[in-house]
């Protein structure tokens, strides 16, 4: 017990011999603003990537491939503020798109056609995440922070045992992985899984570049910098809705962002 309390009251006065905010503490500490700076664009990106898009059902006998989803016929051919139903053909007519072939009955619908106007693609029009499926949109970014979860309990103790550089090291793996492999997921649940990964080496990173650069700096400026570090976050976050602006397919921003 002795031993310990002694060598941690030496590192103290063994740092502060160096100096509070030298060249390399100031180095280090710029590296460790990029670590808050790039899981931040993580953290945010399923604001865009995962957008709630508008949507409504395909309708038999009146789209066709070179429909939109502003079209005249919504008007009776689908109930209003229903993005579920349609209004069900009189007899199978399978030839005419006239208010006077549907019935005052409706069918759920199995297609649907998304508002593409803000953006091109999201996982809500990739995996038709709507009506009964619906309530898989929200449950990505719950992955997401388990993940952050996992990663705090983990890569904290990694590092803790084997050293800082080796769980940055590990984070940036998780986090450069996972991101990848969300943007080639074939299937939604494939996707939730690598959003795991990648709130595992998000929150990694943001913890162990947090620690790393307080460890390097004096007692003198240690409080200061931890706050300021903070500041990095906010601008990854922009960053993100910049890049949005100019790439609106999920997939292509997910690498992006990653």
């Amino acid at each position: 017990m002795t031993e310990t309390r002694l060598s941690t009251i030496d590192f103290e006065i063994m740092n502060d011999s160096l100096g509070h905010f030298g060249k390399y503490q100031k180095f280090v500490f710029g590296l460790s603003c990029l670590g808050y700076f790039i899981p931040a664009m993580a953290v945010v990106s399923m604001t865009f990537t995962d957008n709630p898009v508008n949507y409504r059902c395909v309708v038999p006998n009146c789209d066709d491939k070179s429909s939109h989803y502003e079209e005249n016929f919504t008007e009776w051919a689908i109930p209003e503020g229903d993005q579920c139903h349609v209004w069900t053909l009189k007899n199978n007519i399978t030839d005419q798109c006239q208010p006077d072939v549907f019935t005052n009955s409706t069918t759920s619908c199995s297609q649907w056609l998304y508002d593409t106007s803000l953006f091109s693609a999201t996982t809500v029009t990739q995996f038709d995440l709507t009506c009964g499926k619906a309530w898989l949109r929200p449950l990505g970014g719950s992955m997401f922070m388990i993940g952050m979860l996992v990663g705090a309990i983990v890569i904290g103790d990694l590092a803790d045992r084997f050293g800082r550089k080796k769980g940055i090291l590990v984070s940036v793996l998780l986090l450069g992985t996972g991101g990848v492999m969300c943007a080639v997921s074939p299937n939604y649940y494939m996707l939730l899984l690598m959003r795991v990964f990648s709130g595992a080496g998000s929150n990694g990173l943001l913890m162990l570049t947090f620690v790393l650069a307080v460890e390097f700096i004096g007692t003198k400026w240690r409080t200061f910098c931890g706050i300021m570090i903070q500041l990095s976050f906010a601008p990854g976050e922009a960053m993100t809705g910049v890049l949005a602006i100019f790439i609106r397919d999920w997939r292509w921003l997910q690498v992006a962002v990653t």
